[in-house]
């Protein structure tokens, strides 16, 4: 994933390999996958024909590559482009989501992979292994030894698959050079299905790993390889022979260049939960299934720093609503109830003389007046954190003059943002520093409420808390 492919083979689609096209397949990191070819899938050589008809979207395209004869499957595929030279030739160029190469796959179906392997930025650091011992002898000090032993693997189970963290090494290179030689090792993440998953599935379970490892990095980290292993076997020379599969796909928000995290700066490194790491990552699955739109708000925020202020901090807010609507509710009365006795005395008492939109506009915003308000909602996710984390000290929180100010910024700052409120135009944020440190404060919170939810304990937290990128950032800014 982290490094491009460009192969040169030939194409056609599984129901009509007769029509079989020169052409290029091109991937460059973070972009679509893009597949060139000298001819037209629809139009036969046969056929004479030279018009080319209405653009296509396959489910499959298969291929070879011309110089190594790797079998290649592109799924979900559109085509984005056709021309005719005045040679003769037709041109097409498609769109692909998904490109496996090193396997031939007939029907979309059939993309059902046992395992997958996955490499993340910024792995080793977070694993954190010291598997490399420097040894000098200390009468001849010319007389040194690099010792490497692979470390153990990290093995944990969940209902539907088992997620084992291994560890590829020694790689050796510069073997037999007079003056250089490196040694090295690889982290990765393998995902093994109890029954075959697809890769759709597999592509849902990578994310909810990657965002598990970004909340402990405190920094994004992205897929950077991946391979399956699959019963669907590549036939050479006649012999149906397994190969692993190289998977590649584009990843929102690709960096230009990946930064290095190092693990005494990160929130939490397996070393801190490598003792219950299965009960962890239990706790994640098991959180998405009931927060899944408040980590992807907050997750988008991470990921794209970049976006506007105003964007960055309406997202938190709506992640930390929802959070709250999720995990405490948050109704003054029961929605059915308010629906059928309170909701419509107050449509009754609407005054006869507005016109139809304002007391239609007036109906739209009573529906919701059982809900909690935004005001409210933080200040008991701040109750809760200061009941799980006693003792846990942050200025904005800890004092009720603060406190009621803080919560009074997110409040006001949400409504213009929504609004645009002239009256509220002085009662917002105005420097860059002091919106970065409301969105930083907001998304603090969360992190502080996620690592509640995943079982750490206080001490830890406490500790742990302190090296997140959030807590420094609000360092620097005051």
């Amino acid at each position: 994933m982290k490094d491009g492919i460009n192969i040169k083979g030939f194409w056609w689609l599984p129901d009509k390999a007769e029509n079989e096209f020169p052409g290029t397949l091109t991937y460059l990191p973070g972009n679509h996958i893009s597949l060139n070819i000298d001819g037209d899938f629809n139009i036969s050589e046969k056929s004479g024909g030279i018009n080319p008809q209405e653009f296509i979207s396959p489910s499959l395209i298969q291929g070879f590559e011309s110089e190594t004869g790797r079998q290649i499957t592109l799924y979900d595929c559109h085509q984005t482009g056709s021309s005719f030279r005045i040679s003769g030739i037709h041109s097409s160029k498609f769109s692909c989501l998904t490109a496996f190469v090193g396997g031939k796959f007939d029907k979309p179906e059939d993309l059902l992979f046992r395992t997958i392997s996955v490499r993340f930025s910024n792995l080793d650091q977070w694993a954190n292994r010291r598997p490399f011992d420097h040894q000098i002898d200390k009468q001849n000090f010319n007389n040194q030894k690099i010792q490497y032993t692979n470390p153990e693997s990290i093995l944990s189970s969940t209902e539907n698959f088992d997620l084992n963290i291994i560890f590829g090494g020694p790689q050796v290179n510069g073997f037999g050079n007079s003056n250089k030689m490196s040694i090295s090792y690889e982290t990765w993440i393998e995902i093994e299905s109890k029954e075959e998953f697809h890769i759709t599935k597999y592509q849902s379970i990578i994310r909810v790993i990657q965002n598990f490892l970004s909340l402990g990095m405190g920094n994004p980290t992205y897929p950077i390889k991946i391979y399956g292993m699959s019963d669907h076997k590549s036939e050479i020379d006649g012999e149906d022979i397994e190969f692993p599969i190289d998977i590649y796909y584009p990843v929102a928000w690709w960096p230009d260049k990946f930064e290095e995290y190092h693990a005494p700066f990160m929130p939490f490194s397996l070393p801190v939960i490598e003792d219950k790491f299965e009960m962890y990552l239990q706790k994640w699955l098991k959180m998405y299934d009931l927060i899944e739109p408040t980590l992807n708000l907050y997750f988008a925020g991470m990921y794209n720093p970049e976006n506007y202020y105003e964007m960055r901090f309406l997202s938190i807010v709506q992640s930390l609503e929802t959070y709250h609507r999720r995990v405490f509710g948050g109704n003054y009365q029961e929605r059915d109830d308010y629906l059928k006795s309170i909701y419509p005395a107050f449509v009754e008492a609407i005054p006869s003389e507005l016109k139809s939109d304002f007391k239609d506009s007036i109906k739209g915003r009573m529906v919701y007046l059982n809900e909690y308000s935004l005001r409210r909602r933080i200040r008991e996710l701040i109750k809760h954190i200061e009941d799980n984390l006693d003792g846990i000290y942050f200025d904005f929180i800890n004092s009720n003059q603060t406190r009621d100010q803080f919560i009074s910024d997110v409040v006001d700052t949400r409504n213009y943002w929504t609004h645009y409120s002239e009256n509220l135009t002085d009662s917002t944020p105005q420097s860059g520093d002091e919106r970065l440190s409301l969105i930083t404060k907001l998304q603090l919170l969360l992190e502080l409420c996620f690592m509640i939810d995943l079982g750490f304990t206080p001490e830890v937290i406490k500790t742990q808390i302190r090296r997140s990128h959030n807590f420094n950032i609000l360092r620097n800014i005051s």
